[in-house]
Formats: C-alpha cells, structure tokens, sequence
C-alpha cells in the first residue's frame, strides 16, 4: 500500500501520515488508564490490528521509496473533565464492551472515565505521531 501512496505522488511529492499510537502511554499515566490502554494494545491483534506498525512507519516508507523522512511523537497531556476527556469517556463507552471480556477486569472502563471526569487530575493521551516522507525518483 505504501509504495503505491509513494508512487502516486509526483516527483517531489510529499506524503503525510498522522495517527495516534497507544504504545508510549500503556506504561504512563494513573493505573486505570494504564489498564485501558494496555488491554487496547493486547486486543488490538485479535481483531486484525497490527500494534506495533507505527514504529516500522519510517523505515517502511524510505523501502516504498519515500526520501527524506522525518518522524515526530508528541504526547498530549489533558485535564480531567476536558474535551479530549469526554472524548476518550465516550470513546471507551464505545470500546469497552469489547474490552471487558477477558481483557480487562469488570468496572475497569467506569473507573477510567471517573478518571477522565474528575478536574483534579491530569493525564496522558495515547501519543500522536506524524510522519512525513518526499517522493524523489
């Protein structure tokens, strides 16, 4: 797929690709998160979802004959009770019941969003990472 992104472009051509990566705060952040995101990791096999894809991104993109690549990670930090915070309450409501079975221990998704809520806490948010890549041959 890549090479045929990389080869679409026109000479001097740029791709970007960014996407969150839940690899860096599976190890960060208060215990109930940490579970989540841990449980996000080791489900995500089970449901077709390559992990660890993002780490290869660049060398992937420099063999589909990108040059020039350049890669950048940020975590984000939030406060309890923010957008980014609902967003990620709503987003394990979602999730959750596919977490829970087996992945997870029963109320680890209501503990995380109580997390989430609660305006006295700040916490990490899965990284973001965005990689970039020119089109020279």
């Amino acid at each position: 797929m890549l090479r045929r992104i990389i080869g679409s472009l026109a000479l001097g051509g740029t791709v970007a690709i960014e996407t969150f990566d839940f690899g860096p705060v599976a190890t960060d952040g208060p215990r109930e998160l940490v579970r989540i995101w841990d449980a996000m990791m080791r489900g995500g096999p089970l449901v077709g979802t390559e992990v660890n894809w993002l780490a290869r991104l660049p060398s992937d993109l420099e063999l589909a004959g990108a040059r020039a690549v350049e890669s950048e990670t940020t975590v984000p930090i939030a406060r309890g009770g923010s957008r980014a915070a609902e967003y990620w309450i709503r987003s394990l409501k979602l999730v959750g019941p596919f977490l829970e079975p087996g992945l997870i221990p029963p109320n680890s998704i209501a503990a995380a969003q109580a997390v989430l809520a609660d305006v006295s806490r700040w916490f990490p948010l899965p990284s973001l990472t965005f990689v970039l890549g020119i089109r020279e041959r």
